[in-house]
């Protein structure tokens, strides 16, 4: 049975833009915010000891400007309830009791001032690898590299994989500018041979993964490791939050785009089934959000290099890592405290666009496990074609009648999806191909080499 709870959870609530996007701390001072004329709304990432518990979602009003009352009246009850929540376990750590629950947020926040947060993270422990993995986007390197250098976390090297790119752009800005991160250039095109050199080469006992147009929150990757609490957690995906909401397709894509839940979830085979298609779907999380124990992919293999932008299959790659990781009876972790920021697709053309290469890529994706895994082909094709249908008729429903999406992208959508066959049949054509090459590249480097000794 699916969790309805599970549903909501995930989609953020349509906003009016452009809307201003920032952070509130409720357990610090909270000082009126005032909103210029250019924004029609706010929206507030709610935290308690940094830790992200929900949006506040505040409509602008030039004569009143944003306090802490509207703040605490915009806050839902999930929200609210999870805010509780963690105060609570504050305080019963200090050997205190917690308030009731009818006295309120703000009795609580006053309660737990100044007290120690009971979900610390670490600063300090194995060697992780954070790997940004890149191709032709230069310009954008400098904000994703500069918050990994501000992250909390001491023991890390982060390594830049350049990905078949056109120029030297990466490498001189890594040469130039950033002397300790480790520069590696990947020339077989595709994420996912990117993410595979990047294990490769990674030191660490854990390999994160960044995109480069996100921008980690400092406490980022030390709350990644803090989730890998037991032996069996072999995968950590976290939360993504917008850093600009100034155009209605980056609200869209809010809405369409990666998970949004603010609640800690576990994955496993043992678990009740959260969503129709699980393990193969089931918002478990996103690649530009990642950890892996370096260790699992000894046992279930690298990413699969058939899949993701750079092939026929735009996308893919890490969904089918994290089925893959599940599938293996591993548990995957997703927790809503390791927090990067997304600079959205501004352009509501190019969002049209790429919301029907994510379909292509999911059909491809779940094509290919219908091919290669037996026990789960009928249930994955009875999932395939219902969640066709339904997510069809309800976004042509949608778009008609309430107008909350664009017509264009449901049709896009509906007609793109239907390529993932064709697009999987010529991206493992192509694969094999760049496989066979290495291959020989390697073998006469090897043989020219032993003919100069």
């Amino acid at each position: 049975m699916t969790s309805q709870t599970y549903w909501k959870n995930d989609t953020p609530r349509w906003i009016h833009t452009p809307a201003l996007v920032a952070d509130l701390e409720l357990t610090a001072p909270i000082a009126p915010l005032p909103l210029s004329a250019d924004y029609r709304a706010a929206r507030l990432l709610v935290r308690v000891h940094g830790r992200p518990v929900g949006y506040a979602d505040v409509v602008a009003d030039l004569a009143a400007p944003i306090d802490r009352d509207r703040i605490l009246a915009a806050l839902d009850p999930d929200v609210t309830e999870r805010a509780l929540s963690h105060l609570a376990a504050d305080l019963a750590a200090c050997g205190l009791p917690a308030p009731a629950k009818r006295a309120g947020l703000t009795a609580a926040v006053e309660r737990a001032a100044g007290l120690p947060c009971a979900f610390a993270q670490p600063i300090d422990g194995p060697l992780a690898t954070v790997a940004i993995c890149t191709r032709d986007r230069a310009h954008l390197l400098k904000a994703t590299i500069d918050s990994l250098l501000r992250q909390t976390y001491r023991n890390m090297e982060v390594l830049l994989v350049d990905n078949a790119p056109s120029d030297d752009a990466a490498e001189q800005l890594v040469r130039t500018h950033y002397p300790r991160l480790r520069y590696v250039r990947e020339d077989r095109p595709g994420l996912d041979w990117a993410r595979n050199r990047a294990i490769a080469e990674a030191r660490g006992e854990f390999v994160a993964y960044i995109d480069d147009d996100a921008v980690a929150d400092p406490a980022w990757l030390a709350a990644l490791l803090a989730a890998f609490d037991t032996p069996d957690v072999m995968c950590v995906t976290g939360l993504v939050v917008p850093a600009r909401l100034a155009t209605p397709a980056q609200e869209l894509f809010e809405r369409f785009g990666f998970s949004m839940s603010f609640d800690r979830r576990c994955f496993h085979l043992q678990m009740q089934s959260p969503r129709p298609g699980f393990p193969f779907k089931g918002f478990s999380g996103t690649g530009c959000n990642c950890a892996f124990r370096r260790a699992v992919f000894d046992r279930i293999g690298p990413f699969d290099v058939r899949l993701d932008v750079g092939t026929p299959v735009p996308g893919g790659g890490d969904l089918d890592i994290f089925a893959r990781v599940i599938r293996a009876g591993y548990t995957l972790v997703y927790d809503p405290a390791p927090l990067i920021f997304h600079d959205h697709i501004a352009d509501m053309d190019r969002l049209i666009d790429k919301m029907g290469q994510y379909h292509t890529a999911n059909i491809a994706y779940l094509t290919k496990h219908i091919l290669s895994d037996r026990a789960y082909a009928p249930m994955i094709l009875r999932y395939l074609c219902r969640a066709y249908a339904r997510t069809t008729i309800r976004g042509l429903g949608s778009a008609l009648l309430r107008g909350d999406r664009p017509l264009a992208m449901v049709l896009n959508q509906a007609a793109r999806a239907w390529l993932g066959p064709i697009a999987l049949y010529h991206s493992h054509r192509q694969a094999r191909i760049k496989e066979n090459g290495h291959s020989r590249g390697v073998a006469d480097t090897a043989t020219i080499a032993s003919q100069t000794k």
